[in-house]
């Protein structure tokens, strides 16, 4: 007699077909989650850099005006002691023609 080749039994085939579907459709899930962690990294990192720049050049805006504010406070500065060296410091009183008397502005300006 001839040995017969073993089968697998169709519930035990199925069982395993079964068994491999789920660990293919985990392994699945897991490399789209892994895809989807890396996308938001990359992302957050990207903004983070947006972020970095926007407020690299708003800094940059802020340090140009304020070395201008520092240059123009220097400068009034120098001219106000130099006046007050000289003792001539006048002061005159200028008046804008106003169309309303409540209009009037009036500036102090020092004469040079």
């Amino acid at each position: 007699m001839a040995k017969r080749a073993r089968t697998e039994s169709s519930r035990k085939r199925q069982g395993r077909e079964n068994e491999e579907d789920l660990k293919r459709e985990h392994e699945s899930k897991k490399a789209a989650a892994k895809t989807r962690k890396s996308r938001r990294d990359e992302a957050k990192e990207d903004d983070l850099l947006v972020e970095r720049e926007e407020d690299s050049a708003d800094l940059m805006q802020l340090r140009v005006y304020a070395l201008e504010l520092e240059f123009n406070y220097q400068q009034m500065y120098a001219e106000l002691t130099r006046h007050e060296k000289q003792g001539s410091v006048k002061l005159r009183r200028m008046i804008t023609e106003p169309e309303n008397q409540s209009d009037i502005d009036v500036e102090l300006i020092h004469e040079t």
